[in-house]
């Protein structure tokens, strides 16, 4: 997975592409409450989406001055 992606930097209905292991992109969009996960196949005519609420157990720790 892309690891430069962050996530809680997205603004509202800001979308970005993150390249998986899998050769698949899973596009994710930010909307109120948390991220919306679309992974879209075409060659099977396959759109998956999925809810993420958000969380920020894994948001990265801010460097305090």
């Amino acid at each position: 997975m892309n690891s430069n992606v962050n996530i809680y930097k997205l603004k509202l209905h800001e979308t970005t592409s993150i390249s998986l292991d899998n050769g698949f992109n899973q596009h994710v969009t930010r909307v109120a409450g948390g991220w919306i996960y679309q992974t879209i196949r075409l060659d099977r005519n396959l759109i998956n989406s999925i809810f993420v609420p958000f969380n920020n157990e894994f948001q990265p720790i801010r460097a305090e001055n």
